[in-house]
């Protein structure tokens, strides 16, 4: 199987993350400053997050210059998340730059983490879900049969109560 350089930085990122909630931050800090152990990791797999951002980044820049610029998102054409971002009018935002290679990298990471964790947290779900509802129906079909069902009884000023009887 090829190995991801993305996927591969991702998975260091997230180990180095975790071991810092291990280890003392002091600890953690000076191997950050002095670049060792999984603080490397994380220094180069941030390298590797800034490199392929900023070529796919140039590339969507490049693709929407030779389309013609347009702010108009009236048009209901199907793009992706970063057209969205890199065409957005900022003349109602103070504070966002979609110009800022910075902003649209986080957004990218960001984006693909979440839907990455999720994605699988989902499918994990599912899978784990249709097994217990394939062996759960037929236990609950006999158990609802030998039930009796429950029915209405009149108690105090009239107003109807379910009881069951056993």
């Amino acid at each position: 199987m090829p190995e991801v350089e993305f996927a591969e930085s991702l998975e260091n990122a997230g180990d180095s993350i975790v071991y810092r909630h291990v280890i003392p931050r002091f600890l953690w800090k000076l191997q950050n400053r002095m670049g060792l152990g999984q603080e490397k990791k994380m220094i180069e797999a941030g390298a590797t997050f800034d490199r392929i951002c900023a070529k796919y980044i140039a590339a969507k820049r490049e693709e929407i210059r030779s389309q013609g610029t347009d702010h108009d998102h009236s048009n209901k054409e199907c793009e992706d998340l970063l057209t969205y971002f890199i065409k957005l009018d900022t003349s109602k935002y103070q504070l966002l730059n979609p110009n800022d290679e910075k902003f649209l990298r986080d957004t990218i990471v960001s984006l693909i983490v979440a839907v990455r964790d999720t994605t699988s947290s989902a499918l994990t779900w599912f899978s784990g879900s249709s097994q217990k509802t394939l062996t759960w129906k037929p236990r609950f079909a006999t158990r609802s049969q030998t039930y009796p069902k429950p029915r209405l009884v009149k108690r105090g000023h009239g107003r109807p109560s379910i009881t069951k009887s056993f």
